[in-house]
């Protein structure tokens, strides 16, 4: 099967997919999947008829970098998804064989040890309350950073902090939400690997 075939089949499982519960949450999601599917069928259907679409590697690298710098006007209402902004943009680039200057990647850290908070965990933001999510992002971030030998990186983790902050997500009965234990074993397996 095809990567197109594949995608089609996706696209088709889309269309039966239905909610149990609908809210004012899973009718955006079913908005914006909807949004997707109609771009994914445009971009298919010109596939079918210019086989040779190729990704224009320079646009998207232009593009994804934007991420890297101050948020603008449009983006502000995601002031506190900033490591997510930083981990999708550093995943984007490396994607795309970016290799990123040390002295990128010692910006980089800078901020995200601004988003750090003195009790562990990461915030949304500099100087934000920590968030299980926003941990997970910015440490998948350090670890793309990392991963070329730029120690500098896991250097701005505090892991004793870390390890209080997932300790202190337990409930009274010392037991995470699932949720919670999902995101905090990929942090702490992102922490163990580097």
């Amino acid at each position: 099967m095809t990567n197109h075939d594949r995608l089609k089949a996706r696209l088709a499982i889309h269309d039966n997919t239905v909610p149990n519960v609908f809210t004012t949450s899973t009718e955006s999601q079913s908005a914006t999947e909807t949004r997707v599917v109609r771009l994914c069928q445009e971009f298919l259907d010109k596939l079918e008829i210019q086989p040779e679409l190729r990704l224009d590697v320079r646009k998207h690298i232009t593009y994804a970098s934007k991420g890297l710098t101050s948020l603008g006007p449009a983006y502000e209402s995601l002031d506190a998804s900033r490591p997510w902004i930083v981990y999708w943009t550093t995943h984007a680039l490396d994607l795309l064989d970016v290799v990123l200057s040390d002295e990128k990647k010692t910006e980089i850290c800078e901020f995200l040890e601004l988003c750090q908070s003195k009790n562990g965990g990461f915030g949304g933001g500099p100087h934000q309350m920590p968030h299980l999510a926003t941990t997970y992002a910015a440490m998948n971030a350090i670890a793309i950073l990392g991963a070329n030998g730029f120690s500098r990186a896991y250097e701005i983790v505090n892991v004793e902090n870390m390890k209080t902050f997932l300790n202190n997500v337990k409930d009274s009965d010392q037991i995470m939400s699932k949720k919670a234990f999902i995101l905090g074993l990929f942090i702490f397996l992102s922490r163990e690997i580097m």
